[in-house]
């Protein structure tokens, strides 16, 4: 086994022990039918709040998980054993720096996109770019057109800034998980 495939599986690993954990299983389902059900059917603070907390504590992990991938990709690319060896041996500050920088930049856009209304419209035109392609699709599979350019709606309510912290949840998650995986790999 390769040492390059001793680091893919550790993180697999890892990877597949946050998505199935139950903690992030319930947020992440919370998530969904909080911002599907409950906000129209039951609208009021709590709903708004419940939304923007679960968003913050199950994106970090998401966008980790996304960049794990990435980085085992670069590391088999470059083909460089001291980064390959960096990625293996120190597989949990991998995992923290990754995580903490993920939890960092959501409270910042949280509180950025509530408080300066600058910050607010970049997040609106990129959040409809982020969406352009999946509502071209739907479009043309169900009416055989493309759509106009989706128009976000965003409310800035700076009380939602005081959610940030919930970002950090996603720290706990891992913390928790990498317990359960070998935090140095050696070659047989």
């Amino acid at each position: 086994m390769t040492r390059h495939s001793l680091a893919l599986k550790s993180y697999s690993r890892l990877s597949h022990l946050l998505l199935t954990s139950p903690s992030f299983l319930c947020l992440l389902f919370l998530w969904g039918v909080n911002d599907h059900y409950f906000k129209y059917a039951y609208p009021s603070f709590w709903t708004g709040k419940l939304s923007d907390i679960t968003s913050l504590a199950c994106t970090p992990v998401l966008m980790w998980i996304c960049q794990v991938y990435l980085l085992c990709f670069v590391a088999k690319l470059l083909n460089k054993p001291e980064f390959e060896n960096s990625l293996i041996t120190s597989l949990s500050r991998w995992a923290y720096i990754l995580m903490t920088l993920n939890a960092l930049a959501m409270a910042f856009l949280m509180i950025a996109i509530n408080i300066d209304p600058y910050w607010a419209s970049l997040y609106k035109v990129g959040l409809a770019w982020v969406q352009w392609p999946f509502w071209v699709m739907w479009y043309e599979i169900q009416w055989g057109f493309s759509p106009p350019f989706p128009q976000i709606q965003l409310t800035m309510d700076p009380s939602d800034a005081w959610t940030a912290p919930a970002a950090f949840l996603s720290l706990f998650l891992l913390h928790n998980k990498l317990k359960a995986v070998p935090m140095k790999l050696k070659v047989l």
